[in-house]
């Protein structure tokens, strides 16, 4: 398992300057995003930037929450709970209760399907060839292989199997590529 804490994820303005996001890690290929995981501080309402061609999955880690317009629809993101959108989309938001910290999987799905879950208590991850990426977001502070970890750090996990206690939420992320018809 390799732990990224916060203080090494590269801190950037959003693509349309609204913002501060903190990059952890991400792929490109030929100049083109094909995933990247970064967590986000909103501290303003206002448009999301777009990113297009690409999914996103939004989860607010801090805060009370932010009301999403679409121009169609609203999506209500609320602490822990992932919300899936298109990054094509022009998204608005509206911060409920104040500023907002959300973790972000930002991701081509004609490359890799991605998913995210909450997660407490104990966490059993195990090498799977069938994913391409397997981490945890830690929102609290953890035992990572009987080792303590801070919270914020990312969790990466490269080989084998890893057991991760947390009384705090976790954030569990899978990445899988998707296969050639």
């Amino acid at each position: 398992m390799i732990v990224i804490p916060p203080q090494q994820f590269t801190k950037m303005p959003w693509k349309n300057g609204g913002g501060v996001t903190h990059e952890i890690i991400k792929r490109e290929e030929n100049g083109k995003l094909i995933w990247r995981f970064s967590v986000a501080d909103v501290t303003s309402d206002g448009p999301f930037s777009k990113f297009e061609g690409l999914s996103r999955i939004l989860t607010v880690i801090e805060g009370g929450g932010l009301m999403l317009a679409t121009g169609q629809s609203w999506i209500e993101a609320l602490p822990f709970e992932p919300v899936a959108f298109s990054g094509d989309a022009p998204i608005t938001s509206t911060r409920l209760n104040g500023n907002v910290q959300d973790f972000n999987v930002i991701f081509d799905p004609a490359a890799v399907s991605a998913s995210v879950s909450m997660e407490r208590g104990i966490l059993e991850l195990e090498a799977d060839p069938e994913y391409l990426i397997q981490a945890v977001l830690l929102t609290g502070d953890a035992m990572v292989q009987h080792k303590p970890a801070k919270a914020g750090s990312f969790l990466l996990l490269k080989s084998d199997s890893a057991r991760v206690e947390s009384t705090a939420p976790m954030l569990r992320v899978a990445l899988r590529t998707i296969k050639a018809q």
